[in-house]
């Protein structure tokens, strides 16, 4: 699947191309979970909203995203995926890698280590930096990708570092374009990139092994 899901159906897609497992992953994909130590996203019918969560270890509940735009809370719950299977993947390396010498073994750790720390750099970042896709501010449109802002102006796109708003899920509109966006489809300009993932950084072979035990059941994300 080379496409970011974008819905609940696509993410459940992307795990199962992946083979991702739900159960030992402990992600709930279009479930409200009670139990602890649980990943999910649901949407709640009564309220209108796309709810993503984390029961932590005690039951309690930390609530990530919940709003009425399904892209941008369907994106958080797979950037989280994305890390965790970086993060299991480190860790089996880890364990193969075991070369029953001292001192092998402890530069080995030092490596795991450093690449756990970039790993949740990187994911830090992510969650700072806007989702690709539609912003709408006032009667401007603009459009984010790889790093770079677009502005629609004059009946044409153009790259601007003049974005006047940095609450950037205040603004965010959609991935897909849509005519009601008063601009043109970005996706049929020179500046698009076609998004794509290397799925096979995030496949799960059925020999690996998963050690949920790995997981912060204790921090709020």
């Amino acid at each position: 699947m080379g496409n970011r899901p974008a819905t609940i159906d696509e993410l459940r897609e992307f795990c199962r191309d992946n083979n991702l497992p739900p159960d030992k992953l402990r992600t709930y994909i279009g479930i409200d979970y009670q139990g602890p130590k649980a990943f999910g996203i649901y949407y709640d019918g009564d309220l209108g909203v796309y709810v993503v969560y984390k029961n932590k270890a005690d039951g309690s509940r930390s609530i990530r995203y919940s709003g009425p735009d399904e892209a941008t809370a369907v994106g958080v719950l797979y950037d989280k995926i994305v890390e965790r299977v970086s993060q299991q993947k480190h860790n089996n390396q880890i364990k193969n890698d075991k070369t029953g010498n001292p001192l092998m073994d402890h530069i080995v750790l030092c490596s795991f280590v450093i690449a756990i720390v970039f790993v949740v750099a990187v994911g830090i970042m992510d969650s700072m930096s806007p989702d690709r896709g539609y912003y709408r501010y006032g009667n401007d449109t603009y459009y984010y990708q790889q790093g770079g802002w677009y502005r629609y102006d004059d009946s044409d796109w153009y790259e601007t570092e003049d974005v006047p708003f940095d609450e950037y899920e205040d603004y965010y509109e959609d991935y897909e374009y849509d005519n009601s966006y008063n601009a043109s489809d970005f996706s049929q300009t020179p500046y698009y990139v076609e998004y794509s993932d290397d799925d096979d950084d995030y496949s799960w072979d059925s020999d690996d092994s998963w050690d949920s035990s790995f997981d912060d059941w204790d921090s709020d994300w």
